[in-house]
């Protein structure tokens, strides 16, 4: 197992229902590690060594610590929290976002740090912006499944993930005559749905505002002082990381 088998994320089995999409495909053969290889931790230490990962990950924004070993060090260390957070059953995939306890809500960014941290790494380049932008799929997977997404989102997402899907079967050396079907119907769909030049300015520039607004009022909320800003301010936190997967 190569260097980047060993510190890619287990996003592909997380809720359990969510297997068999993009990520399995594309990293099937990276799931292969052994939960029974990585000390168990319990809840309040999975949500501590969360902590002490995002702000490792935060820190690589503002240019700290900014080394390949450190990258490397913390996708292994993002791969064996997503293990705990299966191991302990912290998500079910029949819950509503509402019932899922507050200081668990935070740990449903885990997958977009490991995008986010995969994409910094400038050794074996291709194969490194390929496989963080099936996580950042996967993650925006995730949320569409909890209903974070709004309708905007979720086309914007379904968009994205049929282009990447278009691209694995062009990519296949054994692609049958059904796929090579498929995807032709695929890219008919994608050049029909592809906004103009002005919608796609005008959205970018309503991202870019709503994103502004997220970060004023993240800003406000992050001196909690009661469960439900905090629950507020984690909320806060993800919606501004779908429209960083976006970009």
């Amino acid at each position: 197992m190569n260097a980047l088998q060993n510190h890619v994320a287990l996003v592909c089995s997380w809720p359990s229902t969510l297997t068999g999409n993009t990520a399995e495909s594309a990293v099937s053969h990276m799931c292969s590690t052994s939960q029974s290889e990585i000390a168990s931790l319990d809840e309040g230490q999975i949500i501590e060594k969360f902590h002490k990962l995002e702000i490792k990950c935060i820190g690589y924004d503002n240019f700290v610590d900014c080394e390949e070993a450190n990258y490397l060090e913390t996708l292994e260390d993002l791969r064996k929290l997503i293990i705990q957070i299966q191991k302990n059953s912290l998500f079910s995939p029949n819950e509503e976002l509402a019932e899922i306890e507050t200081d668990h809500v935070k740990l449903l960014m885990a997958p977009f740090y490991q995008a986010d941290v995969l994409f910094r790494i400038m050794d074996n380049r291709a194969e490194r912006v390929k496989l963080a932008h099936v996580f950042w799929l996967e993650y925006l997977r995730l949320l569409n499944h909890y209903g974070v997404l709004d309708k905007a989102q979720e086309q914007h997402w379904k968009f994205y993930m049929n282009k990447h899907k278009v691209s694995a079967i062009n990519e296949l050396k054994d692609a049958t005559v059904d796929d090579v079907k498929e995807a032709k119907k695929m890219m008919e769909e994608l050049q029909q749905q592809r906004p103009d030049a002005y919608s796609n300015r005008e959205q970018k520039i309503a991202e870019h505002r709503q994103k502004k607004e997220i970060e004023a009022a993240l800003d406000m909320l992050k001196g909690y002082k009661d469960e439900q800003m905090k629950r507020e301010f984690y909320m806060s936190q993800i919606q501004r990381s779908v429209l960083v997967s976006f970009e």
